[in-house]
């Protein structure tokens, strides 16, 4: 083991590291990991005898940001390290410094690594260990698991974890990933299925109660940043939306007074055709980010247009009918439901360029 960890390196940004960092580079240090990459990532000056001990101690190499840039930067600069000044290295772990990895679970990513270059390792709590951890942690990884499968179709046992170990030649592809603070993280995973990566998991036992009390995580600001690409299909579907709403409410009484025959459904068609077609520039070339042929993803979106206008129509139609609401109200409870029935067709075929990731191979540590 110990020679396999000789050519992986261990990375690890670091704003104002707490008392357990020292204990972690020991740890890392008697495991035979020999080259340990800490980036300052604008730590105050109060904190820089703890970098002076990590480079006279532990032999670290310390990278330094002048200002607080975000973990995503962070990582970046040791990638870019690593790549231009240390080609004798293989790949690396990347972990967090405040203790809430085993140094032991960044051993097993490296061999893991050593054994699948090709691979992004992620160091994921075991399934069966979890049971025990507290609720409010196993809620939370259950809901960003549930959310980061449904939206994105990668299914991964812990979408947030930062134990990951890759290689130099995913270091270099990663560097070009969008993000410079936590969504970095979340964005590299979104990646994966972009670079068609495959994914391989390291079952690890949770972290113990007690630990990660030295988050720099913010939970509100940064938990937007790393769903800002669902966000953005979100934003984009409601500008449809509007759109297609206002065309709807505008056209209905019109055809009504012209004596058009199902004004309802002929209304919604009209209306659809025009918020559909800016929909689908828009998801093309922002959201998705399609590099297929127009032609070909032209026709399929065509196919789910049809198949939800005449769902939205009928539907909104017939409840019209059976309630006596307001066509307005009706039609934007159908729509609600709609939506993610497009959303899933939208992302899995429409502008799919990859097929999608299956379940990743897993081992536990």
């Amino acid at each position: 083991m110990e020679n396999r960890l000789r050519d992986i390196a261990v990375v690890i940004p670091a704003f104002e590291p707490g008392a357990a960092l020292p204990g972690l580079l020991g740890a890392l240090r008697r495991l035979g990991f020999r080259h340990i990459v800490l980036v300052d990532d604008g730590s105050p000056a109060e904190y820089a005898p703890a970098f002076r001990t990590a480079q006279s101690q532990y032999g670290c190499v310390v990278l330094r940001h002048a200002a607080n840039l975000g973990k995503g930067r962070a990582l970046k600069t040791a990638f870019n390290y690593i790549l231009t000044e240390r080609e004798d290295l293989f790949g690396a772990v990347t972990m967090d410094a405040d203790g809430r990895h085993a140094p032991e679970d960044a051993a097993a990513c490296a061999a893991a690594l050593a054994d699948r270059p090709d691979s992004l390792v992620l160091a994921c709590p075991d399934p069966e260990r979890m049971k025990s951890a507290p609720l409010r942690i196993r809620f939370s990884r259950q809901c960003a698991r549930r959310a980061v499968q449904f939206l994105s179709g990668i299914r991964v046992s812990d979408p947030q974890t930062a134990l990951r170990g890759l290689s130099r030649a995913l270091m270099l592809r990663f560097l070009a990933t969008e993000g410079e603070r936590y969504e970095y993280e979340m964005n590299v995973l979104l990646d994966t299925k972009e670079m068609d990566v495959p994914i391989h998991e390291v079952l690890v036992a949770p972290p113990k109660a007690g630990q990660n009390t030295r988050s720099h995580f913010r939970p509100l600001m940064d938990s937007l940043r790393i769903y800002a690409v669902f966000l953005k299909f979100l934003v984009s579907s409601l500008s449809s939306y509007a759109l297609d709403i206002i065309l709807f409410t505008i056209l209905v009484p019109v055809m009504r007074d012209a004596s058009v025959r199902f004004a309802i459904p002929a209304a919604a068609y009209v209306a659809r055709v025009f918020s559909a077609s800016f929909n689908y520039i828009i998801n093309k070339k922002t959201i998705f980010k399609s590099r297929e042929r127009t032609a070909k993803t032209m026709f399929r979106y065509l196919v789910v247009c049809v198949m939800q206008i005449t769902l939205s129509a009928f539907m909104t139609d017939i409840l019209v009918h059976l309630t006596h609401f307001p066509a307005t109200a009706v039609k934007i409870f159908v729509d609600t439901i709609l939506f993610f029935f497009s959303y899933t067709m939208q992302k899995d075929w429409v502008f799919r360029t990859k097929k999608p990731n299956t379940s990743p191979e897993r081992e536990r540590a």
